[in-house]
């Protein structure tokens, strides 16, 4: 959001590349914890309720943690509810995210189930945007990028882009204990212009 905003005010053009490494595969904390922390991850992203709206839909973001995004779901009471699986070449991730969110997976109708591929951010945005075009306006979306960090920025990404879409953070705060990652070796490149309207 800041870097929108720089431009709009400076009229000036910035790229920026962000650079994402996918960590190797370590085992997800096998004890469940609460969400300490839930709702807008930035003012700037708390969204707009959409006028005639039927209902919230939720565009989630699959992690490892388990359970997390369940709960989430019964907060937000949210339908429909689309949910996205990544997948990478570290095979370990893909069974470990199923695993972890089994009980969500088995309640979302298969057409609102996909996967994307942490490699091609690109195609992210692009899947990403296409869901909520068909959302809107009948519905006000709420957006929840768990998993991996390149998901969580295409959804800021496009959060800058549809001001009207919410873009929530969910976590378990101080519950976490920091863990050191080292780089599976894979990493991925995207790179974003903004220009000014001006």
């Amino acid at each position: 959001a800041e870097l929108f905003d720089l431009v709009e005010k400076k009229h000036r053009t910035i790229e920026v590349d962000f650079f994402y490494s996918i960590a190797a595969f370590t085992e997800p904390d096998p004890q469940p914890r609460s969400n300490l922390i839930v709702g807008p991850a930035h003012p700037r992203f708390a969204g707009w309720s959409q006028s005639g709206a039927l209902s919230t839909a939720a565009i989630l973001g699959l992690g490892y943690e388990q359970d997390q995004a369940l709960g989430l779901i019964e907060h937000l009471q949210a339908n429909p509810v689309w949910a996205l699986t990544p997948y990478s070449p570290v095979n370990e991730y893909l069974p470990a995210v199923r695993r972890a969110n089994s009980l969500l997976l088995d309640e979302i109708h298969p057409s609102r189930l996909a996967e994307y591929d942490v490699m091609r951010p690109i195609q992210i945005i692009t899947a990403l945007q296409s869901i909520i075009q068909g959302l809107t306006p009948s519905h006000n979306i709420v957006m929840v990028p768990s998993g991996p960090k390149v998901f969580v920025l295409c959804c800021m990404l496009l959060g800058a882009l549809n001001p009207e879409v919410s873009i929530w953070r969910v976590s378990q705060g101080n519950l976490i204990e920091p863990r050191d990652r080292i780089s599976s070796g894979f990493s991925t490149l995207i790179r974003v212009k903004i220009e000014s309207a001006i």
